[in-house]
Formats: C-alpha cells, structure tokens, sequence
C-alpha cells in the first residue's frame, strides 16, 4: 500500500515572502531613526555648548561687575579672590599698573608716570559642558569652556582750576536778572559762610571783552558781583575749554537724566555729609521742588533752577543757565557755562547766590579721585 504523498502548502513561501518583505520595509525606519537620534544628539550637545559658553561669558562679566562694586567700597584694593556666580565660580584680580613692576602701556618702561591711577580686573571663569540627567554639569576637563574679562579703570582726576566763581565762554552772553537781586562772588568763602584760606578771585570771567556783561551788571542796582579786578568784578581771564572738561567728566557719572528735557527733585548727592556725586544730563534739565546736592552737575543743553536751591561744587552747563522761581538759591563752588546767566520771574526777597569756595572744591576733588572712569571692557 502507497503512503499518502505530502502536500506542500501553498501559504508557506508567501509567508517568507511577506517576512523579507517586511524586513525590507522596517531597513530604511530603523536607518532613518538612528540618523534623527545621531541629529538629536548633536543637537543637544551644540545647545549644551553654547549655553556653558554663555554661562562661562556671564559669570566672567558678574566677576568684573564685583569688582567694580569692591573698588566703590574700597577705591586701593589690590588682589585676588573668587567669587560664586550662581555655582559658577569666578576668579577675580584687580591690579593697580602704579606698582605692578610690569611695563603695561609698552611706553616709557616699568610703571612710568603715564601707568600712574590705571587699575586692571581681569576675570575667569570654566564652566563644563556635559550634564547628568538631573541637569548638573560634570567636570570633564576636555569638555569646559572659558569665560574672561578684562576691564581698565583710570582714576578720576577731579581737579579743576577754577580762575573766576563764574566762568561765561561768550563774551556776548547775557548775565541778566530783571532787576531781581544776586551775588556772584569770588571771595574765598567756607560753607558755613566763614572767610576761607585763598584770596579773592573775579567774581564773572570771561575769555573776551567784558565791557558788555559789566554794563548788563552795573544797570542792575540789586546786582553784587564781588571780587578781584574792580566793581562790578567782571574780568578777562584766560579761556576755559568747558566742553572738554565735561567730557571728561561725564565718564564717571553715576546719576543720569537720559531725556531731551528732563525734571529732577529731590538730592545730588549729599550735602549734609559732603558726600558728591558726579550727575549728568542728556538734555535740558530743570530743577525743582528744593533740590539739594554736593558734587558736579553736568547739563548738555539748558538748565533751569527752580524754586529753592543748595548745592556745594560745580555746576556746567552747555546753554543757559537760568534762575527762575521762589526760594533761595546758593551755589558753593563755581558754575561754568557757554551761553547766558538769567534771571526770570523769581520771587520774594530772597537772593541768588553764585559764591566761590576754595575749600568746598578741594572735598569735593578729593572724595571724588576715589572713583574711576572707565577706558576699556573686553568680553570673551
């Protein structure tokens, strides 16, 4: 008896068939998957790159800002120390070039009079690139990257010579008060109204003829304007370049007003300790509401003060300056301006007083060479 032959089944080559097929299919997926998840990788780690550089960047530039704060505090400090910016450390130097033993500006040789007042930070700071999972950064000494900054200072040299208690550029401005009473007085007078050390310098100086500014004063008979050279003490002296010294002194300012025409209210520095601030603005600016101060205040286009007004120091002006309001007004120091000196509408009995003060003037330059200009910030 024959055994019964085997029947192949037919489904059984389409399965391998379907099976290549599907191997086939599933190929250019599992290529296709690996090549975006070789994209997100090096997605990730150029995200990761950029954020350590931005954070090495950062915490550099926190590092000098310190530094900046420290000097504030402690203008002679010299040295090194770190400091922690948000777990990122950053080491800080600040060196004087006065007596560094080393020829900074490649001048004159080793700390030459031209090095004298520059103070150098320089700061650092290495922040690692690769993460762990919870986000903290691991120390992987061929994945860091570094953040520096390098930051020269110059001492401010705040001694101006003043030669006059109101110095006028234009010999053709007007010093015009309406008949209304002012002093403007070179007599060396101390803040508590005592005589002081220096004697008597012009009252008004002006770098022309001073005929029509005398004859503007002498038609005025509420007018005192007192000190060397005659009655009324309105005298040639030699020309002062205003503009350049406020340029100058601009750098080290720390109150602003930003605005085309500009209020202000309140303190400009302090007057009762003596304490200046060097305050500039952008515009004209107008005083009010009893504005006290002590320090420099620079205006780049028309000052007016207001109401009452007690301010120790120096006073420049672009424009005018104009006396306006009631209350009265004192200047302690020197006022030095390009256009005119004007009263208008003021009020009362109460005088304008513009009053030269030798020793206002040397506390105010001395507290101010503790501040710094700044030459130079290089971010890398």
């Amino acid at each position: 008896m024959q055994s019964p032959k085997r029947l192949r089944r037919r489904h059984e080559g389409t399965k391998g068939s379907a099976a290549l097929v599907c191997l086939t299919a599933l190929l250019p997926l599992v290529v296709a998957g690996g090549t975006m998840l070789a994209v997100v990788v090096r997605g990730r780690t150029a995200l990761e790159t950029e954020l350590a550089k931005k954070s090495a960047a950062d915490a550099a530039s926190s590092g000098a800002q310190d530094a900046l704060a420290k000097l504030q505090g402690d203008p002679d400090f010299t040295g090194s120390y770190d400091v922690d910016v948000g777990g990122t450390p950053a080491r800080v130097t600040i060196t004087s070039w006065t007596d560094d033993k080393v020829d900074n500006d490649e001048l004159n040789g080793v700390d030459d009079p031209g090095e004298a007042g520059f103070v150098e930070i320089g700061t650092e700071a290495w922040v690692n690139v690769v993460t762990d999972g919870n986000g903290n950064r691991i120390d992987v000494p061929s994945r860091r990257f570094r953040g520096s900054a390098d930051v020269l200072l110059k001492r401010l040299d705040a001694n101006v010579a003043i030669a006059q208690s109101a110095y006028v550029d234009d010999e053709l401005s007007d010093v015009d008060f309406q008949d209304a009473p002012f002093t403007i007085s070179g007599v060396d007078t101390n803040l508590d109204g005592s005589a002081g050390p220096l004697p008597d310098i012009p009252g008004i100086g002006v770098p022309g003829d001073p005929a029509a500014i005398s004859a503007q004063v002498a038609a005025n008979a509420s007018a005192s304007v007192l000190g060397s050279g005659g009655s009324p003490s309105v005298v040639t002296v030699a020309e002062t370049d205003v503009l350049t010294l406020m340029n100058h002194f601009i750098k080290a300012a720390t109150i602003h007003f930003n605005g085309t025409d500009d209020d202000a209210t309140g303190a400009l520095g302090d007057l009762a300790t003596m304490t200046p601030a060097i305050a500039h603005a952008h515009g004209n600016l107008r005083l009010h509401g009893g504005v006290t101060g002590c320090g420099m205040l620079l205006v780049d286009g028309d000052l007016v003060i207001d109401d009452k007004f007690d301010y120790a120091g120096l006073v420049f002006a672009r424009g005018s300056i104009t006396f306006t309001g009631e209350g009265g007004k004192s200047l302690h120091g020197a006022l030095l301006t390009t256009g005119a000196i004007l009263g208008k509408d003021l009020h009362g009995v109460e005088r304008v007083t513009v009053e030269y003060s030798s020793s206002v003037l040397t506390t105010v330059s001395t507290k101010l060479a503790n501040s710094y200009v700044l030459v130079s910030w290089t971010q890398r």
